[in-house]
C-alpha cells in the first residue's frame, strides 16, 4: 500500500495573508464610511446655515416693509434697528443679541450658524441699507434693503 500524505489545511503563509488582505480592505472601507459620515455632517451643517439665511433674511425685509411709510424713522446702529412713529418715543424694531433674532421684546428666531448681524446705511438719503450675517465659520452673507420713504 501506498501511504499518501493529504494536507486538507490551510498553511500558516495562507492565513497570514488572507488576514492582511481582508485588513487592507476592512480599512478602505472603514475610510469611505468616515469620508461620507463627514460629508453628510458638512452638507447639514451648510443646509441649515442656508435655512438660517432665508429665514432672518424674510423676516429682516418683512419688519421693513412693514413701516416703509414716511410716518416712520429709522435708526441703525452695528446690530439693531431702532425705528420711531415721528412724533412719539423710540421703539427698537430689530435686534440682534447672543444668538437671537428679537423684534422688541419677542424672539423672533433663534440662530444656531450666524454670529452676528450688522446694518449699515449705504447712501446720503438712508434708502439703501446693506444688511450683513457673519456666519460660525467667519464667512459673510449680505444684501441689499431699498427703502422707498425716507
Amino acid at each position: 500500500m501506498e501511504n499518501k500524505k493529504t494536507n486538507k489545511g490551510f498553511t500558516i503563509i495562507e492565513l497570514v495573508i488572507t488576514l492582511g488582505v481582508f485588513a487592507i480592505v476592512g480599512t478602505l472601507i472603514t475610510g469611505l464610511v468616515v469620508m461620507a459620515s463627514n460629508f453628510t455632517k458638512e452638507q447639514n451643517i451648510i443646509s441649515s446655515t442656508m435655512r438660517e439665511i432665508n429665514d432672518s433674511k424674510e423676516i429682516i425685509i418683512n419688519k421693513f416693509s412693514e413701516y416703509d411709510t414716511d410716518l416712520y424713522q429709522v435708526v441703525l446702529e452695528e446690530n439693531k434697528v431702532t425705528i420711531n412713529k415721528i412724533g412719539e418715543p423710540k421703539q427698537e424694531l430689530l435686534k440682534f443679541n447672543e444668538g437671537t433674532l428679537k423684534s422688541g421684546t419677542t424672539n423672533i428666531t433663534i440662530l444656531e450658524y450666524i454670529v452676528n448681524i450688522k446694518f449699515e446705511i449705504l447712501t446720503e438719503e438712508s434708502k439703501l441699507i446693506k444688511c450683513t450675517f457673519v456666519l460660525h465659520d467667519d464667512q459673510e452673507f449680505s444684501f441689499l434693503i431699498n427703502r422707498r420713504s425716507e
